[in-house]
């Protein structure tokens, strides 16, 4: 097989740590964790700790003309679009 080469032009996440890199790598940096008591009355049976995403808008994440088609992605896809946005943004494009 022949191995092909991949160049990696920007940088992009969402986390329990934070909402882009700059805010995951100062939690890394901090000793942070993300993970906390799952608390709730919809809570699954053995679950005690849980890393959730705060303090973000997942509808952010959508691209230009698709604020429609938003509603239809569950939370982790749209928190991926945010994440990609992020990536995209810091390779000089735009979505």
């Amino acid at each position: 097989m022949r191995s092909r080469k991949a160049v990696i032009t920007g940088l992009g996440i969402t986390s329990p740590l934070g909402g882009n890199v700059a805010e995951n790598w100062a939690g890394l940096k901090s000793g942070e964790t993300g993970i906390g008591s799952y608390a709730g009355d919809n809570r699954p049976p053995g679950f005690q700790y849980a890393g959730k995403v705060h303090g973000i808008d997942p509808s952010a994440g959508a691209p230009r003309g698709m604020s429609r088609e938003i509603r239809f992605l569950n939370r982790s896809s749209r928190l991926g679009l945010i994440a990609s946005k992020e990536a995209v943004a810091q390779s000089g494009g735009s979505l």
